[in-house]
């Protein structure tokens, strides 16, 4: 079974690394194993940030994903990405191989934001943004068969709330007058009643707005005057074409 061979590979390996210092390696890596091999949920707390240099359980996971001959995707925050797949994955295929001269661990490694191909059977690295892209708009960027590793899925709230957020600062809204100049009454008259409806909100501890129906309106009705006007040639500033993929029935 594939948990006894993933088990019997990280106990080898931790016995020549005297420096890797963790009592749980052994049993989240086939807590891991078994999730994926079966292709259920599993949530393993650790009680160690993601974040921080090096936390010894992402040995448990990575072994987990070469062993297994499936495909697998495993998101991970964009500071630590480069440290995984550029450092920490070499090294551990590298010394497993060295002890174990009838083992070939040469499933493929990919960073990217969407599944490479239909027949790809390797390992896709990618960031919470671009996984919850996915997830939220309802793309094919990534099949939804295709086991999933979430390193830090502590910070799953906070990671969706900041892919659901969008930031409109008032040079903003300049920006979007000196871009499209025939509109800016249309512009300035926009902001004004988005402005007025922000601040009837009351003040809560988050110092967050969920937009209500008329705010999402008055956002999708600019966005719909913009694009009717300059339907050929179509110069936004990057923060207000994320309002195109507002459902709009203007």
């Amino acid at each position: 079974m594939i948990e006894a061979e993933v088990h019997s590979l990280l106990r080898n390996y931790l016995r020549s690394h005297a420096e890797v210092q963790w009592p749980h390696h052994l049993t989240m890596a086939r807590l891991i194993t078994r999730a994926l091999r079966n292709g259920r949920s599993a949530l393993i707390q650790t009680g160690i940030p993601a974040w921080s240099t090096n936390p010894p359980y992402r040995l448990s996971y990575l072994l987990s994903v070469l062993v297994l001959s499936d495909p697998v995707v495993v998101v991970v925050p964009p500071a630590i990405l480069t440290e995984i797949v550029d450092d920490n994955l070499p090294n551990l295929r590298h010394q497993i191989q060295a002890s174990q001269t009838n083992l070939s661990l040469d499933k493929p490694v990919q960073v990217g934001d969407d599944w490479p191909d239909s027949d790809y059977k390797g390992v896709l690295f990618t960031t919470p943004q671009a996984w919850l892209n996915a997830r939220l708009n309802n793309t094919t960027a990534f099949a939804g068969n295709i086991p999933t590793i979430i390193d830090g899925v502590d910070d799953l709230e906070a990671w969706t709330r900041e892919q659901l957020s969008v930031v409109i600062h008032p040079p903003d809204w300049e920006h979007l007058i000196q871009a499209q100049p025939h509109l800016a009454d249309h512009i300035r008259l926009a902001r004004i009643q988005f402005t007025q409806t922000i601040f009837q909100h009351p003040p809560n501890p988050y110092h967050c707005y969920l937009l209500e129906a008329a705010e999402q309106e008055l956002l999708q009705q600019l966005y719909h005057n913009l694009t009717q006007t300059n339907s050929k040639d179509l110069n936004l500033p990057p923060v207000w074409k994320q309002f195109g993929s507002l459902e709009c029935d203007c």
